[in-house]
Order: structure tokens, then C-alpha cells, then sequence
């Protein structure tokens, strides 16, 4: 589920294209010009990939509770409740 919702943001960072061309030339510059869009998905990215091989971790070490542990902090934390 997360490589296909992760697959094409992915691609578009690391492979040619109209996504590469389109974030790098900047007038008749060709520079590094992500905007806090690019920014926010490869972060979503990233936090979805961590918290997966962490609750994988907790499964593998047979420990439900760090599992569950982890699960309700990062909801606290990405919620935005405290």
C-alpha cells in the first residue's frame, strides 16, 4: 500500500523527467528549486517508512506493547494532540 502511494513522488525525486526538469530550471538556471510541497511529501514519506520498520521491529522481537506504544505516540505527535 505505501509503495503505490509512494511510488510516483518517489520516482519523480530520483529519475529524469518532466518532474526532475520542471523542479531544477529556474529562468535560464538549472538549480535546486523544491517547494515546501516536494518538501512535505518526502517527509510523509519518510515518517510512513519509519514507522513501519519500527512497529516491524517491535513485531519481530515478539513485543505487541512497544508496537502499541509506538503506534499511539506517533498519532499523538502527527495528530496534533496533545
Amino acid at each position: 500500500k505505501l509503495k503505490r502511494k509512494a511510488w510516483s513522488a518517489l520516482c519523480g525525486f530520483t529519475h529524469g523527467g518532466y518532474a526532475q526538469v520542471s523542479w531544477r530550471l529556474s529562468g535560464n538556471e538549472i538549480v535546486s528549486d523544491f517547494g515546501d510541497e516536494q518538501v512535505i511529501i518526502l517527509l510523509g514519506i519518510a515518517d510512513a517508512l519509519t514507522l513501519q520498520t519500527v512497529v516491524a521491529l517491535s513485531v519481530l522481537a515478539e513485543n505487541e506493547s512497544m508496537a502499541e506504544e509506538i503506534m499511539a505516540s506517533h498519532k499523538e505527535i502527527f495528530s496534533g494532540e496533545a
